[in-house]
């Protein structure tokens, strides 16, 4: 394309090039229809080069993994060979436990062995007494709990756990729970670069209590920041309403964002995958909008959502209950831990750092609008209030 078509084409959208500009769009003239739609609803009639560059340069993001591939028929050897490939996977993290001494299988339990270990896969549990049904390859049994082993109630049928037991007759009691959990990472995963990460959510924008002012105020930090390279991870619920998605969108048009879709979102384009995993110069964040998170809420309602999405990292499995859903691989299964683990729709922030893993819980615009940004090159972690 000439330089005068390349001029014109600019000039009847209302903007002007510098000439560094100028000699981008003459090398890459086919993105400049891309960078117009960036910059639609943003006041920038000279158009300069760093301008240029920080909205059309690659962002660095790589999806690791994608949440939503099944099978869509099932038979019985797939339900099999799907918690048979779950208990060996898992079953590599609990060999390795130190407390699970002498470890047997079910069919191996005779009237000699007092004190044994057990890796089981739970299939169901009652409060009423302590008890599990738990089963392996070999056989099923039932275990009664000793109440003093305070972790009973975070057991979920479907997970694979490692138990010591001891057996008292006819009966085989457990004394501790072992979960597969996550090694203590010896070095924090960090980027080289500063970039910055800002995760948001639950805008809510149709709602009697969305909190306008808060909203202000968060575009007005938007602006006050001076963040070379900043990501927005919007993570749900901005609205049922598509005008309020374009607006928010066409206020971050600047930035490099990432969208997931919330219960109350119409569908929009170029949305990540909810949940999914992503990298960014090294560091793994796994994003989420609750989905996949409702039933243990629902189980453990006296935690907060930071130690809920604990508990189910340390499971191995963000999803060990079973949904009817059946899958080549399992993408619930935690083969890789991410670096940075964060959530919507619960609306209750929180933030803890568990063995080099920052976990988070969003805020929302309708109850408490607090935040965070992270600096992946420090991984230092900044509140960020709304309010």
């Amino acid at each position: 394309m000439e330089r005068s078509e390349i001029i014109k084409f600019f000039l009847n959208s209302g903007y002007q090039l510098d000439p560094k500009s100028l000699q981008f769009f003459e090398k890459n003239p086919d993105q400049m229809v891309n960078f117009l739609e960036k910059i639609k609803t943003l006041n920038v009639p000279m158009i300069t080069f760093d301008f240029v560059e920080k909205l059309l340069k690659p962002t660095g993001l790589k999806i690791l993994r994608d949440f939503s591939q099944q099978k869509k028929v099932h038979t019985v050897e797939d339900y099999t060979n799907f918690f048979s490939k779950r208990y060996d996977q898992i079953k590599k993290f609990l060999v390795k436990k130190p407390d699970l001494t002498d470890l047997v299988s079910i069919n191996r339990i005779t009237d000699r062995i007092k004190k044994f270990s057990l890796i089981v896969l739970v299939k169901e549990t009652s409060s009423e007494g302590y008890l599990a049904v738990v089963e392996d390859g070999t056989g099923e049994l039932k275990i009664s709990f000793d109440k003093k082993v305070e972790d009973f109630s975070l057991i979920v049928p479907d997970e694979v756990i490692g138990l010591v037991c001891k057996k008292q007759g006819f009966e085989v009691y457990a004394d501790k729970i072992v979960w597969p959990d996550i090694p203590l990472k010896k070095q924090v995963a960090k980027s080289s670069d500063d970039i910055f990460c800002l995760f948001i959510s639950d805008f809510h924008m149709d709602s009697k209590e969305f909190k306008k002012q808060s909203y202000e105020n968060f575009l007005n930090w938007l602006e006050k920041a001076e963040y070379k390279d900043l990501f927005i991870f919007i993570l749900g619920d901005v609205s049922s309403n598509k005008k309020h998605l374009n607006n928010l969108f066409g206020r971050l048009s600047k930035y490099n964002k990432f969208f997931l879709r919330g219960e109350v979102d119409p569908f929009f384009d170029d949305t990540l995958n909810n949940p999914s995993l992503v990298e960014i110069q090294g560091v793994t964040i796994f994003l989420s909008h609750d989905d996949i998170f409702s039933n243990y809420a629902t189980k453990w309602t006296n935690l907060p959502p930071e130690k809920i999405f604990l508990n189910l990292i340390k499971k191995r499995h963000l999803n060990p209950i079973f949904n009817n859903k059946i899958y080549d691989e399992d993408p619930y299964f935690l083969n890789v831990v991410p670096d940075i683990f964060v959530s919507g729709h619960f609306h209750l922030p929180g933030i803890i750092n568990y063995k080099g893993i920052t976990i988070i819980s969003n805020g929302s615009f309708i109850t408490q609008p607090i935040f965070w940004l992270i600096n992946l090159r420090t991984r230092e972690t900044f509140k960020i209030d709304f309010t």
